[in-house]
């Protein structure tokens, strides 16, 4: 009897843990409308818009393996320029878990990279990621021997509406030695489903 209700304790424990990792993705799920613009240097070092645009993402079916539980989130992009063409695209959100299943780091899947998210502070999160050249391009930075972009995501309610501000700060070493410092993007989310 005292096994049976040490496993029995045990099941209920891994329950718990299973419905702690459900609660925190779940609370990813939804649908959120964005604004934003990318900056890029112009020709006196000086951060100019490079582009701006409005998304929806949508953000559905948790899945939650022994590693972790995320939600899988498409992406509809509409640019202002009417030259470009709209973009769609999925990407995923969630958390890895510990041995027993709670929910550990914050992880951003876009474009074949995972990064971690840090929280820095009360609902603020910052991670760090390296853009590829042809990004640097856009950014002006075609010439950059380095360069990484941090990201600050603060998750706040405005008028009871959840609402997700993200700015990123990308950091470039030039080919002459120099390190430019600029946002390259600003915008945000909020929650409308």
């Amino acid at each position: 009897m005292k096994y049976l209700l040490i496993l029995f304790a045990g099941l209920l424990a891994h329950q718990a843990q299973a419905q702690d990792a459900a609660a925190a993705v779940k609370k990813l799920e939804g649908v959120y409308a964005g604004e934003w613009t990318m900056y890029r240097l112009g020709d006196k070092a000086q951060p100019m818009p490079a582009g701006s645009w409005k998304d929806t993402l949508t953000s559905k079916e948790v899945t939650i393996t022994k590693a972790e539980a995320a939600v899988a989130i498409n992406i509809a992009m509409r640019f202002d320029n009417p030259r470009i063409p709209a973009m769609k695209f999925n990407s995923r959100e969630g958390y890895t878990l510990d041995a027993k299943g709670k929910p550990q780091a914050y992880f951003i899947e876009m474009n074949g990279q995972r990064v971690i998210a840090q929280e820095v502070g009360p609902n603020t999160y910052a991670y760090t990621s390296k853009p590829d050249a042809q990004e640097l391009g856009r950014l002006g930075l075609g010439q950059a021997k380095d360069a990484w972009h941090t990201t600050v995501k603060a998750v706040v309610l405005v008028q009871g509406v959840e609402t997700h501000k993200i700015t990123r700060l990308t950091t470039a070493v030039l080919a002459d030695g120099s390190i430019q410092q600029f946002v390259s993007l600003s915008g945000f989310h909020t929650k409308i489903k």
